[in-house]
């Protein structure tokens, strides 16, 4: 009898990330537009609906963001297995991954250029903005009730808060395009790092079949 000889991954690297990257890039821009509205609902309106919603947005915001990684994992995993290949290694697991990363950030980007060129026109950054000032009135406050708090403590946590101030000062004050250019870098910085991570997961849980 003829030992069956095992399949071996044969895929254009590109049209399959390109595939992969779309539908995570979709997942990437859900993502960003919930978190975008849970931040700018408040400044929009001073309605109770608004208030309750942008809170509801800010629960879901952070499952959403680390869901982005089982998402891009379900997808490999799920290309592995339908693809049921014998050898699936290190190699292309991480360049699919890596391209996958690639293509849903442009796919993002654009959409987060897109926002910020024709539809915020500020409001965002305002936002972010407000919601600072807000929490840095909150600690004072706190510190002024506690009464506890050292002359050291107190101006290193003031030079802290105007650091951060500053920077999200300077951040909001970028044109729409240097925004998405810090918004793609930040992206594709935990895309290379999730992507190596992920293949390393889908090449350990591929089983080779006995023959």
């Amino acid at each position: 009898m003829e030992e069956p000889q095992k399949k071996i991954v044969r895929i254009n690297v590109f049209q399959t990330s390109m595939a992969l990257g779309g539908r995570l890039g979709l997942y990437m821009i859900v993502t960003y537009a919930v978190m975008g509205l849970s931040v700018i609902l408040p400044s929009l309106s001073a309605s109770k609906f608004a208030t309750g919603a942008s809170s509801i947005l800010s629960l879901m915001s952070f499952p959403l963001l680390i869901g982005g990684i089982f998402v891009a994992y379900y997808q490999m995993k799920r290309f592995r297995d339908a693809n049921s290949p014998d050898i699936f290694p290190f190699a292309i697991a991480w360049m699919l991954t890596l391209f996958m990363y690639l293509f849903a950030t442009v796919l993002s980007s654009m959409a987060a250029f897109a926002y910020f060129k024709f539809i915020d026109n500020g409001i965002f950054g305002q936002s972010v903005i407000a919601r600072l000032e807000e929490a840095t009135a909150a600690i004072t406050t706190a510190q002024d009730m506690a009464g506890q708090a050292s002359d050291a403590g107190t101006q290193l946590l003031g030079t802290q808060i105007d650091t951060i101030m500053k920077t999200a000062r300077w951040t909001f004050s970028q044109s729409a395009s240097g925004l998405t250019k810090m918004i793609a870098q930040s992206a594709l910085t935990t895309g290379n790092i999730l992507s190596i991570i992920i293949a390393i997961l889908v090449t350990k849980r591929l089983k080779l079949k006995d023959l």
